[in-house]
């Protein structure tokens, strides 16, 4: 039951979300390209969770570690997958536009935050609390602060000013992933 509410509650979030960039894409840009970069943010979270979970369970479940893979494991891991994923659908669309390349990069982090806002809520609801006033403020501030959002769209923005200055793929994808 707690579940099915956090998932709901999610959801009806990300289709306010959702909905504003639709109306935004409408003018600029075509909805297939969009429903790609969307999964990829989708994907990326996907591979993150099991990625940055591995690593979690690895390393031993205790303060230290929880502290330090919150820290210093998981943002590289999600970073990286975002951002590669957000490169390869701009290269495979030939997008020059850093315009464009900050908006994909925002709807890249928007599918990211809306699956990790699930796994967070489905985590709170069956493991901390079944208040939906606790659950209802944790989605609002995570909506409200979109940093997933924010970093993929300037990833998308600084790849491809990179790109149109320096010829060496490898080491745009490396200066705009922060690497």
């Amino acid at each position: 039951e707690g579940i099915m509410a956090a998932v709901l509650l999610n959801f009806g979030f990300a289709i306010i979300l959702f909905s504003f960039f639709y109306f935004i894409s409408q003018k600029m840009i075509e909805q297939k390209k969009n429903s790609a970069f969307l999964t990829a943010g989708l994907v990326a979270a996907a591979i993150s969770f099991f990625v940055n979970t591995s690593i979690h369970y690895a390393l031993g479940i205790n303060f230290v570690t929880e502290f330090g893979s919150a820290i210093g494991v998981a943002p590289i891991v999600e970073e990286a997958a975002k951002g590669l994923l957000l490169i390869i659908l701009l290269l495979l669309f030939k997008i020059k536009s850093p315009r464009k390349g900050f908006f994909f990069g925002a709807i890249v982090g928007l599918g990211f935050a809306v699956l990790e806002n699930v796994f967070y809520s489905v985590n709170y609801f069956t493991f901390n609390s079944t208040l939906i006033i606790e659950q209802l403020s944790l989605i609002i501030f995570r909506t409200i602060l979109p940093a997933h959002m924010f970093f993929t769209g300037m990833t998308g923005l600084l790849f491809l000013l990179f790109s149109q200055r320096i010829k060496n793929k490898p080491i745009c994808i490396f200066a705009s992933l922060g690497l």
